[in-house]
């Protein structure tokens, strides 16, 4: 199952903030870490450009390289709980508007400069869009509650908020709490960062080649945990999942990202370890409410109802995936029940709501950045066609649809992944299907102002309150729910993978050789 609800009310009392998925694999006891010079990954995902970028990527697939090149303010344990990281501390004020952050001393950059307060407020005020330097970044709208961001000295940073935010901890331990060097960025400029970034995290990128690799080197100075444990990392760029078993069987990488279940039982009986996750990663077809029909609650109702989303888990994802029953990965479908296949409804709506199904619909997608990506699209283009709905296909590169999803001028529908990345409803609610969402192709402003409501609420209420939103959601879909797949990944013997449960957030450290 996606979500327990119970733990998740449980970790929202004991921190006064909405968490967390239940966890499915990386608890089990880890073998003995040893030491080792190189590891090659085979990763599905060109993180080039904007994505090396904390401010400004647009991919939850680039978090694992950000995780390793960054640290954040804060960081999830094992049950989804933000814990203190690089804020040593942190005090909330009695009406929940002021934040102040301690900052823990000792804490090095890449380069050897020491990590201030004033490289906080920076990094902060960067990522909810206070530089003007810097064009287009992506998380503002997750520190859209911030009013002011200050530092009355080198270890104390003051976060001024218009309103409370029970799950700011939760937003300072994803992207927007990423600290990159302040003096570094005044000197090389926002262009000259994303050539050669620099953060406090486990590994350094020391180079890359758009489309081919990107190498990283271990931090020596390190203060976090688990430490590094390859002196180098290569991250092969293999968009093709047989492209990454391929080269995993013939010894050209170590470790592959989110490769084909259906290869499991092959791979294991060939000498790999595979292992599982229950990631929070759910897969969805975008609808552009700006293509003519596409905002009807009939047409979205009947467009769900045409997908068989049953044979996708079962076909393409050996049953190693969860249906989708809403656009929040933190809802179970024990909550809110899936749409079924029933063609004869579908066709009945679409022709109540008088649905033009003359016209193609075009179908984005990121070629190589999805599991079954390829699979999934051909699985839904064939079953709208069953109900008249004609959809061309539109494969991209991952940076192409990428600068498209920012720039909202993506086609009439595409394949989306929503993340669980905070450990609560918000972020993904608010990322990509409200209208001033970064990635929204949507906009239903009743909805908007729900959410608004509900974001500063806490504890039950605010659990409660997103389970009846995503009710409403559920019956004036944005999008076509799919599934939410568990994250595989395959390495050879002698490498051990700690698995974050509940994401697919990880940082190149939790992979270690072993003995």
């Amino acid at each position: 199952m996606a979500l327990g609800m119970k733990k998740l009310m449980a970790a929202v009392a004991a921190v006064a903030m909405a968490s967390t998925l239940a966890a499915c694999s990386g608890n089990e006891a880890a073998p003995t870490p040893t030491a080792a010079e190189k590891l090659t990954v085979g990763y599905p995902t060109d993180i080039t450009g904007r994505n090396v970028d904390p401010a400004l990527t647009v991919g939850g697939s680039a978090a694992p390289f950000l995780y390793s090149v960054y640290d954040t303010l804060f960081k999830f344990d094992q049950d989804g709980v933000p814990q203190p990281n690089l804020a040593s501390k942190s005090e909330l004020s009695a009406d929940g508007k002021t934040m102040t952050l301690t900052i823990k001393e000792g804490v090095k950059f890449q380069d050897g400069s020491p990590l201030t307060a004033k490289d906080v407020v920076f990094s902060i005020d960067r990522s909810r869009g206070a530089d003007a330097t810097l064009k287009g970044p992506t998380q503002a709208s997750s520190l859209a509650a911030v009013a002011a961001v200050s530092s009355p000295d080198d270890k104390t940073v003051v976060i001024s908020m218009k309103q409370p935010n029970p799950i700011l901890p939760n937003v300072l331990a994803y992207f927007p709490g990423m600290v990159v060097p302040a003096a570094y960025i005044a000197k090389v400029g926002n262009d000259g960062f994303l050539k050669a970034p620099i953060g406090s995290g486990p590994y350094k990128l020391t180079s890359a080649t758009q489309g081919q690799s990107l190498e990283l080197a271990a931090f020596a100075d390190y203060t976090g945990s688990p430490k590094p444990a390859y002196k180098d990392v290569t991250l092969k760029v293999l968009t093709d999942g047989s492209a990454r078993l391929a080269a995993l069987r013939s010894g050209g990488i170590d470790f592959a990202v989110d490769v084909d279940v259906t290869q499991s039982a092959s791979l294991e009986s060939s000498g790999f370890t595979v292992k599982g996750n229950r990631a929070g990663a759910r897969l969805s077809v975008l609808l552009n409410g700006k293509t003519p029909g596409l905002s009807d609650p009939k047409v979205s109702r009947a467009f769900n109802m045409a997908v068989n989303i049953e044979a996708i888990r079962d076909s393409l994802f050996s049953g190693k995936a969860t249906l989708a029953s809403t656009i929040d990965p933190t809802v179970s479908v024990d909550k809110i029940e899936p749409y079924k296949q029933n063609v004869e409804e579908a066709k009945k709506l679409l022709d109540e709501a008088k649905f033009d199904r003359s016209r193609t619909l075009i179908l984005d997608y990121p070629a190589g950045n999805f599991p079954q990506g390829e699979l999934i699209v051909q699985a839904v283009q064939s079953d709208l066609a069953a109900v008249g709905v004609k959809v061309d296909l539109r494969p991209m590169d991952t940076n192409t649809w990428s600068e498209k999803l920012q720039s909202k001028s993506l086609d009439d529908l595409s394949l989306f992944r929503s993340r669980n990345t905070t450990y609560d409803s918000f972020q993904s609610i608010n990322d990509a299907f409200t209208c001033s969402g970064p990635y929204s192709m949507w906009c239903d402003p009743k909805l908007d102002e729900q959410l608004v409501g509900l974001s500063t609420k806490g504890g039950a209420e605010r659990v409660s309150g997103f389970l009846d939103f995503n009710k409403a959601v559920h019956e004036n879909p944005p999008s076509i729910f799919l599934v939410d797949p568990d994250q595989i990944c395959a390495m050879k013997k002698g490498i051990e993978w700690q698995a974050t449960p509940g994401t697919t957030n990880f940082t190149f450290a939790q992979i270690q050789p072993v003995s």
